[in-house]
């Protein structure tokens, strides 16, 4: 797997260390597909982060993780450790939406994961979604990993201004 970023930011070198990281923990480091980070400015400001796949054929090709640039230092971590749990799950347990894609209305096509199809009737709030109780219980712990990491390769003295490093 590799990590592509679209219009790359200055901070590079520490998303580089921080991915790296959470190939490893999230057992990725074969997987035959790319990930693109984008840093996407006109994001809704409510969301940190999102995940979408890119289909041509199968297996999956490229997943796309948009990263909202205006969520301030560690927070953009955190949000990018969540989105590589999907990231995850699309690649390993079959996270899939059912539908079109692009047409708008993604959040109420049903889901496929780990076999078991879900429609939104079955969640009563994005957080009760099986995919994201298992991103959100894993994100804080890979956050940990990844600023050990950072502050073995020097960056413990920019925390609070970590992405302008």
């Amino acid at each position: 797997m590799k990590m592509i970023f679209g219009n790359p930011p200055s901070f590079g070198k520490v998303l580089r260390a921080v991915f790296t990281v959470l190939l490893k923990e999230l057992d990725l480091e074969d997987a035959k597909m790319d990930v693109v980070v984008a840093f996407e400015p006109l994001m809704p400001s409510e969301l940190g982060a999102q995940t979408e796949g890119k289909y041509e054929g199968d297996p999956l090709d490229s997943v796309t993780i948009a990263l909202n640039p205006n969520i301030a230092g560690e927070s953009i971590i955190r949000a990018l450790c969540h989105e590589m749990v999907h990231v995850k799950q699309i690649y390993r347990d079959g996270l899939r939406r059912i539908g079109k894609v692009g047409d708008g209305q993604e959040r109420k096509h049903p889901t496929m994961f780990k076999g078991k199809r879900y429609s939104r009737k079955d969640a009563w709030s994005e957080s009760d979604e099986p995919w994201e109780l298992e991103a959100y219980s894993l994100e804080g712990p890979l956050w940990e990993k990844c600023m050990a990491r950072l502050e073995t390769l020097g960056f413990a003295e920019k925390r609070k201004g970590l992405l302008h490093a």
